[in-house]
C-alpha cells in the first residue's frame, strides 16, 4: 500500500502537469491574440495560436452566459451543474485534441526543419 508521502509526491507531479499545461495555453492564447506579435505570422503554429484564441474567446462569453443564467430564477441549479460538468467534460475533449494537434505540428515542424524542402 502507498505511504501518504508517495500520494503526495504523485499529486504534485500531477499538479506540476496540468500548471504546466495551461500555462502553455496561456501562451497560445496571448499569441493568437495578438496580431503581429511574437506569434507567428503564417503556418500550423499561428494556426493552433489563433485556434486557441478563439476558444479564449467564446469560453469568457460562456461564462458571461452561465453567469448571467445563474441570476435567473428559471433555472434549476440542477440543469446548472448538468450544463457545467458537460461543458468541463467538452473542455476537456477540446484540450486533448488542441494537445494532440500541437503534438502532430511540433512533429512535422521538426522533421520538415531538415531543410529538405519537400512537403
Amino acid at each position: 500500500m502507498p505511504s501518504n508521502q508517495e500520494f503526495v509526491r504523485f499529486m504534485a507531479m500531477w499538479a506540476l502537469v496540468h500548471e504546466t499545461a495551461d500555462e502553455g495555453w496561456k501562451a497560445a492564447v496571448a499569441r493568437g491574440e495578438s496580431p503581429g506579435g511574437e506569434g507567428e505570422a503564417s503556418g500550423p503554429g499561428a494556426f493552433v495560436d489563433g485556434l486557441a484564441a478563439m476558444i479564449a474567446e467564446e469560453k469568457e462569453r460562456l461564462k458571461t452566459e452561465l453567469a448571467a443564467a445563474e441570476q435567473g430564477p428559471d433555472v434549476p441549479s440542477a440543469d446548472l451543474e448538468a450544463a457545467l460538468e458537460s461543458l468541463r467534460f467538452e473542455v476537456a475533449e477540446v484540450r486533448g485534441m488542441l494537445e494532440s494537434l500541437q503534438a502532430s505540428v511540433d512533429a512535422l515542424t521538426a522533421r520538415g526543419g531538415d531543410g529538405a524542402g519537400e512537403p
